[in-house]
């Protein structure tokens, strides 16, 4: 799996290596699965298109991630939508800070909220209810249990809105993500 001049400078060490005794032989392993590790860390696989570009796109900032996205969506729609959902999940919200998050909970209202949290990974659904006053906390909890089986069928679609509501505040700096 390493380009061919790794496997030759490896295959040359591995030549001119009689004797080792097993410390120093263990260390020389070790450094080797380092460099490899390192190497692979640094490497964009070569795979699901939108994925890479998701990859790409994260070491830019917002407001020019969404600049080359509205670009791209002018041509490429589906492209986009797909990238989207790579570049920030659902999922990635509980890695917010607690401004951020409360932030998001001071114009979210709390149907989307619910639908949102509904079945949602414990990481979030804590991180969003501890950064609300009991009552809150409690009501929102509320509402969850009150949802129609029908409701709940759009969750989904309740967390891609508070997913595009964290970009939109991001890019407008009034949050930030990562």
């Amino acid at each position: 799996m390493l380009p061919f001049d790794k496997q030759v400078r490896i295959a040359e060490k591995v030549t001119t290596t009689e004797i080792v005794d097993a410390e120093r032989a263990t260390q020389i392993w070790d450094e080797q699965v380092a460099k490899i590790k390192e190497a692979l860390q640094k490497t964009t696989f070569l795979g699901e298109g939108a994925a890479n570009l998701a990859k790409l796109l994260s070491y830019m900032d917002i407001a020019g991630q969404n600049r080359l996205l509205e670009t791209l969506a002018e041509k490429q729609p589906e492209l986009v939508e797909s990238v989207s959902e790579k570049l920030l999940t659902f999922e990635d919200l509980s890695n917010l800070e607690n401004e951020a998050i409360k932030t998001i909970l001071q114009v979210l209202d709390k149907p989307t909220l619910a639908l949102a949290l509904h079945n949602a990974p414990p990481a979030i659904h804590d991180r969003f209810l501890e950064n609300m006053s009991a009552p809150q906390a409690d009501a929102v909890e509320a509402e969850i249990a009150q949802l129609t089986f029908e409701q709940t069928q759009i969750a989904d679609t309740a967390r891609q809105s508070v997913v595009s509501l964290v970009r939109n505040f991001a890019a407008k700096g009034l949050l930030k993500i990562g």
